[in-house]
């Protein structure tokens, strides 16, 4: 991993990716990042860059004469900080917040594991999360109803 590769990296992260902290149902959540685009080529650069992650054809319908869509997808805790501290030095302030953000939601609601509280006290990791986001009035990474940070 060159300097330069890694800068380059970050710069592409910062213009196309998002990092957060999403349900997983059953009780779970999942931290990960995450760049979306049509350039398979530009993805498979910036994980052999960062040597994380893996790029997958994107499942999302779309009208047939689109180019298909490519995801790079790293998720887990370690993984995520792996990339934070990879990319760190290039990230704009706004990028570096949503990492901070998504890290500190992640460790306060039982991350990747079934909650073993009675169900009357709290019915799911989930339900904590939303319960934080609400406190906190952060909304949901990625689907644009974050705050400015």
């Amino acid at each position: 991993m060159s300097t330069e590769s890694l800068a380059w990296a970050a710069g592409l992260f910062e213009g196309e990716g998002t990092v957060g902290c999403w349900s997983a149902g059953g009780g779970r959540v999942r931290l990960g990042a995450r760049i979306e685009m049509t350039d398979e080529d530009r993805l498979s650069a910036f994980a052999s860059a960062t040597g994380l992650g893996q790029v997958r054809r994107g499942s999302a319908r779309r009208a047939r004469h689109w180019k298909p869509i490519f995801v790079w997808l790293v998720s887990g805790h370690e993984h995520v900080q792996a990339l934070a501290a990879l990319l760190w030095d290039w990230l704009g302030p706004r990028r570096r917040e949503q990492f901070r953000s998504a890290i500190v939601r992640y460790r306060a609601v039982t991350p990747g594991k079934r909650m073993d509280y009675p169900s009357d006290q709290a019915r799911t990791t989930a339900h904590r999360l939303r319960q934080w986001r609400r406190h906190h009035r952060v909304g949901r990474v990625g689907t644009g109803q974050e705050a400015m940070l």
